[in-house]
């Protein structure tokens, strides 16, 4: 995964339990951006660890459908992994999606929740409600 990290408009897309399709499901996506004259994206491995190690410590792996990459060369490149997650999602392999950061995601996600370090989940339905996280 981490080679990723070093290619400029790299993405890749790691699935654990596909087949779960449990309201508990959900899906990890990281992105960052590979700027000129670093050796690989430090957002993204930041954002990576700091989920990871989340998901290892509060969360656990049960219910982890897929984790997916993208590593732009620059804004608004084309995001690969993140196209797949949607079509993924789409087809009912998970209906929440975990995320280190708000900013990393567009606003054209299917109807799922997102959960940013586990703090809360914002609704995709109206784009603004904050909703607590399950116990």
């Amino acid at each position: 995964m981490f080679e990723v990290l070093m290619q400029a408009n790299g993405y890749r897309v790691d699935y654990f339990n596909p087949n779960t399709r449990t309201p508990n499901s959900f899906a990890f996506y990281v992105c960052g951006e590979l700027k000129k004259g670093e050796p690989y994206s430090k957002q993204a491995k930041r954002d990576l660890f700091a989920g990871l190690a989340l998901l290892a410590n509060e969360v656990g792996w049960q219910n982890l459908a897929a984790v997916y990459l993208d590593v732009s060369g620059k804004r608004g490149a084309e995001r690969k992994a993140f196209e797949q997650m949607k079509a993924d999602a789409r087809r009912g392999m998970f209906q929440r999606v975990f995320v280190v950061r708000l900013d990393v995601l567009p606003e054209d996600l299917p109807d799922v929740d997102v959960r940013v370090l586990g703090r809360g989940c914002l609704s995709p339905l109206d784009g603004k409600r904050i909703i607590p996280v399950m116990a």
